[in-house]
């Protein structure tokens, strides 16, 4: 009876671990959070349009309006003063410099400055199972991508793909929202999206604090300043 007890507690337990595995694997001692979660009071169109013009002063209604789209569809919009901040930081919330979609050094593009590579690993693995928030968000056809074999091609096409703003947004939505899921958090999940999983398992195994990193120190100083720019609700 004592087995048969047992069994059917794992089989109720395992389920849950799953769904928060990367809380129980990535979970740090780190608890110096972000500026926290929004109000009911909190003006985001506001906020978001304001930050986004110190950094790209022709920035329009239309981007802000699918940046807040994706964040409320991909249940991350609490989150939204630093991914905010983060957006600054990774493109200063730009889509296109100088007329051509803006282009790193490491070949990541756009306003979220997603690599091609890592785009269609979310095609293939991610989005090509479940699609519907990608439609429903006004996405453009990804499954040309996938049935193409040669390399070269296909990588083309993904950047094309990724050259579309309200694309690049989405895609956004996508990483992020796994991200927080799998590796257990806000702030693990801006260390995965700058340097990827094994800089942050090899961060947390050698009790580096996340907060000295550049990246995550960068998006705290940006989301501080950004303070300052909106009403008195925020």
């Amino acid at each position: 009876m004592k087995v048969k007890l047992l069994i059917l507690f794992l089989m109720l337990l395992i389920p849950i671990l799953s769904n928060n595995i990367g809380y129980f694997l990535f979970k740090n001692n780190d608890n110096k959070e972000f500026s926290g979660e929004i109000n009911d009071s909190f003006d985001i169109k506001n906020y978001v349009l304001n930050s986004f013009k110190k950094y790209n002063k022709n920035i329009n209604t239309k981007t802000v309006n699918k940046f807040i789209e994706v964040c409320d569809s991909f249940k991350i919009k609490n989150n939204i003063k630093t991914l905010t901040a983060q957006i600054c930081l990774e493109s200063g919330a730009k889509q296109t410099l100088n007329g051509k979609t803006l282009e790193s050094s490491g070949n990541a593009l756009g306003i979220s400055q997603v690599t091609p590579y890592t785009a269609y690993l979310f095609f293939k693995n991610i989005i090509s199972k479940d699609d519907r928030l990608l439609k429903d968000l006004g996405g453009s056809d990804y499954k040309n991508i996938l049935v193409t074999d040669d390399k070269k091609l296909r990588r083309k096409k993904v950047q094309k793909w990724l050259c579309n703003e309200t694309n690049n947004l989405i895609m956004y939505g996508y990483l992020m929202n796994h991200c927080i899921i799998k590796y257990g958090g806000l702030k693990n999940s801006l260390v995965v999206y700058s340097k990827g999983p094994y800089f942050l398992r090899k961060s947390l195994k050698s009790n580096i604090e996340l907060d000295s990193l550049h990246y995550i120190s960068s998006i705290r100083i940006i989301e501080k300043s950004l303070k300052t720019l909106t009403n008195k609700n925020i």
